[in-house]
């Protein structure tokens, strides 16, 4: 049986982004169980290894193991022979506030994740632009990878996020020590932590040009209105929307519909056409969504010597996650 322990106290769920916790620096213990430990030191010159990985118990195991991605490490601080540790240049406020704790909590443990992280230069909103490069770059492929070769100390463990056709999983950045101790009192030099990600959709979008081959200016501006239906692999609805253009001449106008789920597959029907245009393209079309790209569909229309005019705004209503429901109306895209 192993035991946990960070400074002075036990450190329930600690790194809310590892399934595996582990001591820090500054452990302290208590005189009940100090003449078990105070007889192992560490060993501060031997060779260490770190191995991440999603644990096969996870939900999101499977399609994971199918995808590589990479984690930057970081060594914040090294560990002397009675486990006290000493801050990296950068990380000296992060280390204090470690050694300096009585006890910390998950939520304590998560700041001081997230406070070493800004010090590299990670940013919450995901972007990798201004990250420090690593000490160490652990590639994870099948849904584990594996570093050799550490020294004793606090690191700290940044994954990028983990890349699938319809997903995005992310993990936030976590603490962790190496060596870690057990109950026996022994070290172990091979630790093993296993991520924990949360599962974010990935989005694409639709391009839809119309274009007009000829236009009858004395009808004035003409609308034309297409509705959007997107199914996942399971055949159930997961998009509706519809899209608007508006043309006062010849040529071609784009309507996009952003933010649809990776993965959908969209069907594309004019339900209306301008009273006098004449729709000579295929008036449904069908494509699917790819995560990061545009799919782009094109309708044609042409005069019909008809005189009715056509001209008209579409109300749409786009749900999202924070704001909940929101009205827009559409009077068409932009003249090319």
């Amino acid at each position: 049986m192993e035991k946990t322990r960070w400074n002075k106290k036990y450190l329930a769920g600690f790194l809310a982004a590892l399934a595996v916790a582990v001591p820090a620096a500054g452990i302290t213990f208590g005189s009940a169980v100090m003449e078990s430990f105070a007889v192992q030191q560490v060993d501060t010159g031997r060779s260490c290894s770190l191995t991440l990985g999603v644990g096969a118990e996870s939900v999101y195991a499977q399609e994971l193991a199918a995808v590589s991605w990479d984690a930057y490490v970081y060594r914040i601080a090294s560990m002397d022979v009675k486990g006290a540790c000493t801050a990296q240049e950068g990380f000296e406020a992060v280390t204090e506030k470690i050694n300096g704790a009585e006890e910390l909590t998950a939520q304590e443990t998560e700041a001081l994740a997230l406070e070493a992280a800004a010090v590299v230069g990670w940013q919450a909103d995901g972007s990798w632009e201004d990250v420090k490069e690593p000490d160490v770059q652990i590639r994870l492929e099948n849904g584990t990878g594996r570093a050799d070769g550490l020294a004793t100390g606090i690191y700290l463990v940044l994954p990028k996020d983990a890349l699938t056709q319809t997903h995005a999983y992310q993990f936030q950045p976590s603490l962790i020590t190496i060596p870690r101790q057990l109950e026996s009192g022994d070290w172990t030099y091979d630790v093993t932590a296993s991520l924990k990600p949360e599962q974010k959709p990935r989005y694409g979008s639709l391009r839809i040009r119309k274009t007009l081959d000829s236009f009858n200016e004395s009808l004035g501006p003409v609308t034309f209105v297409f509705q959007i239906e997107g199914t996942d692999e399971n055949g159930e609805t997961v998009y509706s929307n519809v899209a608007a253009t508006t043309h006062s001449s010849a040529g071609t106008v784009d309507a996009v519909a952003e933010r649809i789920p990776a993965g959908t597959r969209v069907t594309v029907t004019e339900v209306y056409s301008g009273a006098s245009y004449e729709l000579v393209s295929q008036g449904t079309q069908e494509g699917l969504i790819t995560a990061d790209q545009e799919l782009g569909m094109t309708f044609t229309n042409t005069y019909d010597d008809g005189l009715v005019p056509g001209y008209g705004a579409v109300n749409q209503f786009d749900y999202d996650e924070d704001a909940g429901w929101t009205w827009n109306r559409l009077d068409g895209g932009e003249q090319e």
